[in-house]
């Protein structure tokens, strides 16, 4: 059966509808870069908070929750987004997807098994750990967002704690594993696995906090060294995390230093701006670098004639990874191949994927009926191509 797994960050989010600036969260605001507090608009690690308020996690979690007007949950996470769309993609077919990390014993990990069991994402390797499971709070109020992010057990897992079942897939996804660091140490030879088992892997970026903490300015750790990077199969991110990655202050030159530690497929996203892509053979027909542009966003929404397209772009980059692996997944199961792949059909998925997401809240669409997701991506790919005139 065809097949694909994945592990990394896979968390609850709880969107608090809430005000930094009411005087009791004023004071867990930050008031110097690095320090711990909460960055408007921006995210901290909990554990720093808690160091920088004096209170304890608890606490922080308590306070923010009951000043909220109200609070709601989403799942979340660069691991578990994209897998959840390949999965609303496939519909009714029967393909395994199987999703490794540890969750706490809490109700958030409660939430977490429900939310990967109703999405049919297979949880054999979902283990539960004591200690706290791994969540976002969200922090908003109208189009402010700031994020207080508590990794938990999440950040426990190690490269011995991921069965050798994991690597039997077709395609493995290795969603912000900078999240949790002793995975993210052991990178290569998780990457190595899955060439050794004729899978093909993805690497999704993530801004990495602890790298940024321990050397601040160079460049973001890769496994165990640079050598890392000539394992990666597809490199998805966005420009930022490229500069990164490379500790380059400039994307352009940040690109050629990838270039130089062995990537050879490489995608970065920058919001509303053409999508950078460089992709070589065999893994792709061509050699090509250059960039997508990105259609308007009003003028594709409108075509759509949704009831509701009240959204944000909470999950955007997630969704497009989702789009990116989903099309090269269907072409291997159609063609029963693992090389030659599309770059421009992929693209368009993945733009047509980010695109749906700013139409609702959140990173994972909820459908009314299995298939309205891959409904709605299909017909946002025609309107692309009518626009772009993409053959």
């Amino acid at each position: 059966m065809p097949s694909i797994n994945g592990t990394g960050c896979c968390l609850l989010d709880y969107i608090c509808q809430t005000d930094i600036s009411e005087p009791e969260l004023s004071a867990l605001t930050s008031q110097e870069t690095g320090d711990g507090g909460i960055v408007p608009e921006g995210l901290v690690l909990m554990e720093e908070l808690s160091a920088f308020s004096g209170k304890t996690e608890e606490e922080i979690r308590s306070l923010i929750i009951r000043k909220a007007s109200s609070v709601t949950s989403n799942l979340g996470g660069v691991g578990i987004v994209p897998l959840i769309h390949v999965r609303q993609m496939l519909a009714e077919e029967s393909d395994k997807i199987g999703f490794c990390q540890f969750y706490g014993m809490d109700k958030t990990g409660e939430t977490l098994v429900k939310y990967l069991e109703y999405y049919n994402i297979d949880t054999t390797c979902f283990r539960k750990k004591e200690g706290y499971s791994p969540e976002t709070l969200v922090l908003s109020k109208g189009e402010k967002r700031s994020f207080i992010s508590r990794l938990g057990v999440a950040a426990k897992i190690k490269a011995e704690d991921i069965d050798k079942s994991f690597y039997k897939a077709d395609v493995l996804v290795y969603g912000a594993t900078a999240l949790s660091p002793l995975l993210h140490a052991d990178l290569d030879s998780l990457l190595k696995k899955s060439r050794d088992n004729g899978a093909i892997n993805f690497v999704l970026t993530v801004h990495d906090f602890f790298s940024e903490k321990w050397s601040p300015g160079r460049p973001w750790n890769m496994g165990k060294s640079t050598k890392t990077y000539s394992l990666i199969d597809i490199l998805i991110g966005n420009r930022e995390e490229a500069m990164g990655l490379t500790g380059e202050k400039n994307f352009d030159k940040s690109v050629e230093r990838l270039k130089d530690w062995g990537v050879k497929n490489m995608i970065f996203t920058s919001g509303a701006e053409p999508v950078y892509y460089y992709v070589n053979p065999p893994l792709f027909k061509n050699k090509e670098e250059g960039y997508f542009p990105v259609p308007q966003l009003s003028s594709i929404i409108t075509e759509l004639n949704l009831e509701n397209t009240d959204g944000d772009s909470t999950g955007c980059g997630d969704n497009f990874a989702g789009g990116i692996i989903y099309s090269i997944y269907k072409e291997t199961k159609e063609s029963g191949n693992k090389n030659g792949f599309d770059i421009h059909n992929a693209l368009l998925h993945g733009a047509a994927s980010g695109i749906l997401s700013c139409t609702y809240k959140g990173g994972v669409y909820k459908e009314n009926m299995v298939g309205e997701k891959k409904s709605l991506i299909e017909k946002i790919i025609r309107l692309i191509k009518e626009k772009q005139k993409t053959p």
